[in-house]
């Protein structure tokens, strides 16, 4: 057969071209045909000219048999219906049928030239259709492989978007659920009423006398922002309960002081409600004081600060900080971060510059040294035990002082886990070190606390967030 013969049965030189790019371009705009539906697009016959493309150009068209209505729905008729395979299967199976063809010219090539007299002349004109069909089909592979390698690129693409797209539901699931649980709790604190303690249920018989405008304005007589030493009277409110929100609003204004919605850096100050309380404003705030101080009430620590004139925070009794915060939506929530409330700004104010001296109260036993840490070869204490003995003690609640230690050294030793609880451990154990390592009959107390003085910086000390200048030796 000649190459003329193959190109005319191949319908490329026919005059249906105009039919076939309309079927093709239906068939790749995602669209299935059959013979009926064809008949809209001028095409009588679907069949042949399904054919034509397959067989003339390789491409896959794919088809099932179907039952369709004829004769205005008096009859049914079996009919076939056909799709364009995807592209790179299409593309994959054309490259095959067009490989399986050009292999075939070769074999046919072959046995002409065994046939033909003329053996040299028709094996050189054979050798070049050779190496012309075989670069042909290193082309397609090669087309193959690269549509091949592009579709793999996209579909990783796609599934890198589908797994931040399933990254961002899950934050939004965890969001959700934290925002249920708050709503449970404040239900349950709702129905928890009728199961109230007597000295609960006298709070709030308290707390609901106080609702009465005259009893506020009593006991808030004295209340405002210099008495509270709330610097120009900033202050942030967020959720309900036990007060109303507009309620607990016009009580501080009444007394002077600025509301400011959260999250504002200049705020120090931030009351939250039992309920619908803004848990993004609370982190935000948090985050806007970058390390400074900032103090987090309940409504009910706030209105004991006003009321008396004492803060909570400066009572120096933890128990009485985590009895505030029980049963506290927010404030519970507020001590399951890393770092927890109280001390949510990781800034208490820290006693003293670095340059530590136990001049306070010279003489009387540290708190350290009563919990038991001890170094040097008499102590009986492993390096091991040691660390886990300062461990404890960071995190004590009650510290054993000397009965003639002053209010003031007692207050410098902090909180348990706070900022000025560490701080004065390390400035402690430095003061050891200036003091008492000196001394060539205490080797190896200096070098114990030398190590340890280090290992707690590497543990526990953050230079982002601890703003105090660690001791030094």
């Amino acid at each position: 057969m000649s190459d003329k013969d193959m190109t005319e049965r191949s319908g490329l030189n026919t005059p249906k071209k105009t039919k076939l790019a309309t079927i093709l371009t239906l068939l790749v705009s995602s669209r299935s045909l059959n013979t009926f539906e064809a008949e809209h697009h001028h095409d009588h016959c679907l069949n042949t000219t399904v054919s034509t493309l397959q067989n003339g150009h390789g491409i896959v068209i794919d088809r099932e048999r179907e039952t369709v209505p004829c004769l205005s729905g008096a009859g049914l008729v079996s009919v076939c219906r056909y799709w364009l395979r995807s592209i790179i299967d299409s593309g994959s199976t054309s490259a095959n049928l067009k490989e399986t063809k050009l292999t075939d010219e070769i074999r046919t090539l072959r046995e002409r030239l065994r046939s033909n007299s003329n053996a040299a002349l028709q094996s050189s004109s054979t050798t070049i259709r050779e190496t012309k069909l075989a670069d042909e089909i290193k082309t397609l592979k090669e087309s193959i492989s690269s549509d091949a390698n592009t579709a793999y690129k996209k579909q990783m693409a796609m599934r890198e978007q589908l797994d931040l797209a399933d990254l961002s539901i899950q934050k939004l699931l965890k969001a959700k659920a934290e925002l249920e649980k708050s709503l449970a709790t404040a239900r349950q604190t709702g129905s928890a009423n009728v199961k109230k303690t007597k000295r609960e249920s006298h709070f709030d018989s308290i707390l609901i006398t106080a609702s009465d405008q005259r009893i506020v304005d009593w006991m808030l007589d004295d209340a405002s922002p210099e008495q509270a030493s709330v610097d120009h009277g900033y202050l942030g409110l967020t959720g309900e309960g036990p007060w109303p929100d507009q309620q607990i609003r016009e009580m501080m204004e009444g007394a002077g002081f600025s509301l400011w919605m959260l999250p504002d850096a200049d705020v120090k100050h931030v009351v939250v409600g039992r309920h619908s309380w803004d848990v993004s404003a609370l982190e935000q705030q948090i985050e806007a004081m970058e390390g400074r101080p900032l103090r987090i009430y309940s409504q009910e620590m706030w209105f004991a600060k006003l009321a008396t004139g004492r803060d909570p925070f400066d009572s120096g009794d933890h128990d009485l900080l985590i009895a505030f915060a029980r049963g506290h939506s927010a404030l519970e929530y507020l001590m399951d971060r890393d770092t927890p409330w109280p001390e949510v700004s990781n800034c208490e104010l820290v006693v003293g510059d670095g340059v530590f001296t136990e001049g306070i109260d010279f003489g009387v036993n540290s708190p350290l040294r009563n919990f038991g840490y001890q170094v040097g070869v008499s102590s009986g204490l492993t390096v091991a035990q040691r660390r886990s003995l300062l461990a404890k003690f960071l995190e004590a609640k009650d510290l054993a002082f000397d009965g003639d230690a002053s209010a003031e050294y007692r207050s410098h030793w902090g909180r348990p886990r706070s900022v000025q609880r560490l701080f004065r451990i390390a400035s402690h154990i430095r003061w050891l070190i200036g003091f008492q390592g000196k001394s060539p009959y205490r080797e190896q107390a200096n070098e114990d606390w030398r190590s340890d003085l280090a290992w707690l910086k590497k543990t526990y000390y953050k230079s982002n967030l601890h703003k105090f200048r660690w001791p030094g030796v």
